[in-house]
């Protein structure tokens, strides 16, 4: 058996009597409870042998260091050994259960730092919360996914074809809509929408005149790479009368030329909806004048599934010049 002092109080004996681990065991004076020595007994674990009963690795261990969310109960100043008690197995219990539950890192350390039954109980509300709308959203996956088998049972598979568009072109009227533009992710827009419908409806002046409608200024940028992270997008809805408050604000869409289309489905296949409309604006004798926007009929706003969303596509255009 090994001995060695870490400090006056703590001794450590390494002992290889728990199946093969070399175990620590510290003693403190003045607890009682060793029959032998009338000092409390303290098993102490090597960051290996912790690695191996707790089945953590000791890499993710000495992350969890780092990051403050679980600290070793000793480390050595020499050697910077870190040593592990029974406590800190509580802690890496409880560790190994939230990440199961899928709360992240941050969060973990918020609530293992808080140590309130309270917050505790508050932080797995808000999990749950998450948690039930992604089921929900994986309950209409799998709905899809049964319909899509179901068709291709019963039908050759087909791609999709640019002639199930009806390209259509008109004058539209100048329009008045309140708006905010920012950059954000694609997943961020759902939020962005309630946000200002919420605003519209807490309002005493403002009424909505249609649906929603995003303009994807950077699809139209030639200088700006898209990205579905932080994509230059405005949320538009037409209103009555002009206002100006914080983050919000009132501009006209001008009246023009567009070219527009109808895409009904998911947003997945989208794409050829625009495919449609660029092709045949090529095709006559038609220039893409500003960004596209989608106005949406029906969407997740409106508990539709997503195979029933209804989604109108439109560019403004300027016809080209005929050469004399």
């Amino acid at each position: 058996m090994v001995h060695n002092k870490i400090s006056k109080t703590i001794e450590i004996f390494f002992s290889p009597f728990l199946c093969t681990f070399p175990l620590c065991v510290a003693t403190v004076p003045g607890e009682g409870f060793c029959r032998h020595t009338h000092k409390k007994v303290i098993i102490i674990y090597t960051i290996g042998d912790f690695s191996k009963i707790s089945k953590v690795s000791p890499r993710m261990l000495r992350h969890y260091d780092k990051m403050g969310l679980l600290k070793p109960k000793y480390v050595e100043k020499d050697t910077r050994y870190r040593y592990y008690t029974e406590e800190e197995m509580y802690v890496i219990s409880m560790i190994k259960k939230l990440r199961r539950y899928q709360f992240s890192l941050k969060e973990i350390k918020s609530i293992v730092e808080n140590k309130s039954n309270y917050h505790t109980k508050e932080m797995m509300e808000m999990q749950l919360s998450r948690l039930l709308q992604s089921t929900s959203a994986y309950n209409t996956i799998i709905s899809e996914l049964k319909k899509e088998i179901r068709i291709l049972n019963s039908t050759s598979p087909s791609s999709p074809s640019l002639y199930d568009y009806d390209i259509m072109i008109g004058n539209r009227r100048e329009q008045l809509v309140i708006c905010k533009r920012q950059k954000a992710g694609l997943d961020d827009l759902h939020s962005i929408i309630t946000d200002l419908i919420h605003f519209i409806q807490t309002s005493n002046t403002i009424v909505p005149l249609g649906v929603y409608m995003v303009i994807f200024h950077d699809i139209y940028d030639k200088f700006e790479v898209f990205n579905p992270a932080c994509s230059d997008m405005e949320v538009c809805i037409p209103v009555n009368a002009e206002i100006e408050r914080g983050a919000y604000s009132s501009r006209k869409i001008e009246e023009g030329l567009y070219i527009s289309t109808t895409h009904i489905g998911n947003y997945d296949s989208i794409g050829n909806g625009y495919v449609a409309l660029l092709k045949w604006a090529r095709e006559n004798n038609y220039m893409i004048a500003g960004p596209p926007i989608e106005r949406c009929y029906k969407d997740g706003l409106t508990n539709c599934s997503p195979s029933e969303y209804v989604t109108e596509i439109s560019f403004p255009v300027t016809c080209f010049e005929q050469p004399y």
